[in-house]
C-alpha cells in the first residue's frame, strides 16, 4: 500500500470514529430542542406500530376477547354490563374496550382497528415518556431515553398486541407527569387523580401503581409539598373515588357475589397466589431475562446496571426525581417477579419506559473516551428500529382461515364447540354463538354425537378419549373436527 493510500485510510478512520463518537452527542443536542423532539417521536413511533398492523389474524386469548367485547359495546349501547358472546364479561374493567368500541364506530371493525388502540396509546406513551423525564432530567436523557424504548423488540411487540397494557402506562406516566407539575400549578393534582382512577379503569389493580409514583413524585419535591393543601388532597382523593368506583359498584350490583368470584377471586387473588395456565412457575427472574435476552435489543442487557445506578444515585442524592426513577423501575419488577406467581411477559412493559431513562442516565455519565462505544450502541439501536419494520408485520395466525371453513361446512343454526383458549377468536371471526369446553377436563361438558369441535391441533390426542372424530378441515394451528356417533 502506498503512503498515499495509507494517509487517505487513516483519514477515512478517523472521521467514521469521530462520526460514530459524536452520534450521541448529537442526539442529546437534539433532544434539547423546545418541539422537534415530540414531533419525531411520533411519527417515528407510529411508523414502528401503526405498520402491517392489521396483515395477522387476532389471536386468543385477550386480543380477540377485547375486540368481542368492544364489538358487543357497539352494538348494545351498554358500556357498564360488558359480555363475550352471550356470557358477561366481568374479567376486566371497561375502559379499554370502550376505546376500541369508539375506534370501531370511526373506521369499522378489522384486526387493524381492533389493535390500533394499543398501538396508539403505545405511541402516547413514548411521547409522554419523553415528555415526563425532560422535565426531570432534561431533554438529551429523555429522547436517547424514547430512541432507546422503541428500539426494544418486546416493547413493541406489546404495543402491537391488541392488549390494554400500552393505555394502562400511558395513564400511569400522564398521572406522574400531573405530579411533576404541582410544583408549578396545585391545580395538576386534580389531573394526576383522575389518570389514576382512569388507569384503575383500565386494569384494575395494576393501576393503583401510579399511587406510590406520585406520591414519591409529591413528596419528594418541597415546592409540590408546598402545593398539598387538604381542601386540595381531599377534593383530588373525591375526584378519584367518583370516576374509579361507580363501575364496580355497578357490577357487583348487578352480578353480586359471581362478580367478587370472577373479579377478585379469579382476576386478582388466584393470579397473585397460583400460576394460571402452566404447572410449572416460571422462575423469579422470567421478567428479567425478557427485558434483558429474550428479545433483541442492543440495550437490553444494559438495563440491570441503569437500574443499580439509578437505586445509586436515588440513595446518596435522596433526591425526589432520583427516588421516583428507582422505584418507577424496581416496583414493578419486584411485585411481579417475587408477588405475583402468575407470570405472562406483557405484565413487565409497565417498567420500560423507566428503564430507557436508567439507560440513558447511565450512557451520559460514561467518560468521554467510551463515547465511540456509547454511540455504536444508540446506531445499533436504530438498526433495530428499522430491522423491525421488516419482522414485525410478519406470522398469520390460524384462526381467520379455520373460520371461513366453518363458515362453508357448519349451518348456522347447527351448534358449534370450541376449546376455551379458541373461542374469543372464533366469537370475533364467525359472530355466531360458540359454546365453550375444556378438553381436558373429563368432567366438564361433552359434545354430542356428529357434534362440530375446534380444537388445537397439539390438543387433539388428550380429546381423543372422548369419542372417535373426523376431521373436516385444518390450519396450520386448529382442528375442526366432527363427534363420531354413539
Amino acid at each position: 500500500m502506498s503512503a498515499v493510500s495509507r494517509t487517505a485510510a487513516s483519514l477515512s478512520g478517523r472521521r467514521l470514529s469521530v462520526g460514530m463518537a459524536s452520534l450521541h452527542d448529537g442526539l442529546m443536542r437534539f433532544g434539547e430542542r423546545p418541539h422537534a423532539p415530540v414531533a419525531v417521536l411520533l411519527a417515528l413511533s407510529a411508523l414502528l406500530l401503526l405498520t402491517g398492523l392489521g396483515w395477522s389474524g387476532l389471536n386468543s386469548w385477550d386480543e380477540g376477547a377485547y375486540a368481542v367485547v368492544a364489538r358487543g359495546i357497539l352494538r348494545s349501547g351498554d358500556v357498564v354490563h360488558l359480555r363475550l358472546g352471550d356470557e358477561p364479561y366481568m374479567n376486566k374493567p371497561p375502559l379499554y374496550m370502550i376505546v376500541t368500541a369508539g375506534i370501531f364506530a370511526l373506521f369499522g371493525i378489522s384486526e387493524f382497528t381492533a389493535r390500533l388502540p394499543a398501538a396508539l396509546f403505545g405511541c402516547l406513551t413514548v411521547v409522554m415518556s419523553f415528555v415526563l423525564f425532560r422535565r426531570l432530567f432534561g431533554g438529551g436523557v429523555a429522547w436517547v431515553g424514547s430512541l432507546l424504548l422503541l428500539s426494544h423488540m418486546h416493547v413493541l411487540s406489546v404495543a402491537r398486541y391488541g392488549r390494554m397494557e400500552t393505555l394502562v402506562a400511558f395513564l400511569i406516566l400522564l398521572a406522574c407527569w400531573a405530579a411533576v407539575r404541582c410544583r408549578e400549578d396545585g391545580r395538576h393534582l386534580y389531573l394526576s387523580a383522575a389518570a389514576t382512577a382512569l388507569a384503575v379503569l383500565t386494569k384494575g389493580a395494576m393501576g393503583l401503581m401510579a399511587g406510590p409514583l406520585v406520591g414519591v413524585l409529591l413528596l419528594g419535591d418541597k415546592r409540590a409539598r408546598a402545593a398539598l393543601t387538604w381542601p386540595r388532597v381531599l377534593l383530588a382523593a373525591a375526584l378519584f373515588l367518583c370516576i374509579a368506583v361507580p363501575w364496580f359498584a355497578l357490577e357487583y350490583r348487578a352480578y353480586g357475589q359471581r362478580y367478587l368470584d370472577v373479579f377478585v377471586g379469579e382476576q386478582l387473588i388466584r393470579r397473585v397466589s397460583t400460576s394460571l395456565h402452566n404447572a410449572n412457575p416460571p422462575p423469579w427472574w422470567f421478567y428479567l431475562r425478557h427485558m434483558t435476552v429474550s428479545y433483541v435489543a442492543f440495550w437490553g442487557p444494559l438495563i440491570p446496571l441503569g437500574m443499580l445506578f439509578a437505586a445509586r444515585r436515588a440513595w446518596h442524592t435522596r433526591e425526589g426525581r432520583w427516588v421516583f426513577l428507582a422505584v418507577a423501575t424496581w416496583l414493578p419488577l419486584l411485585a411481579f417477579s417475587l408477588l405475583i406467581k402468575t407470570k405472562y411477559s406483557w405484565y413487565i412493559f409497565l417498567a420500560y419506559p423507566a428503564a430507557a431513562a436508567c439507560v440513558s442516565l447511565w450512557l451520559a455519565s460514561w467518560r468521554p473516551r467510551y463515547a465511540s462505544a456509547r454511540s455504536a450502541l444508540m446506531a445499533l439501536s436504530l438498526l433495530t428500529m428499522v430491522g423491525s419494520l421488516l419482522t414485525l408485520p410478519a406470522g398469520r395466525h390460524s384462526i381467520p382461515e379455520l373460520s371461513r371453513a366453518i363458515s362453508a361446512k357448519v349451518p348456522a343454526g347447527e351448534a358449534l364447540y370450541a376449546d376455551y383458549m379458541e373461542t374469543p377468536a372464533l366469537l370475533f371471526y364467525l359472530d355466531r354463538p360458540v359454546t365453550v369446553f375444556d378438553p381436558l377436563d373429563k368432567a366438564a361438558i361433552v359434545p354430542p354425537p356428529r357434534a362440530h369441535v375446534v380444537l388445537a391441533t397439539k390438543r387433539l390426542n388428550a380429546f381423543a378419549w372422548q369419542r372417535t372424530v373426523e376431521v373436516l378441515a385444518r390450519s396450520p394451528e386448529h382442528l375442526l373436527v366432527r363427534m363420531a356417533d354413539e
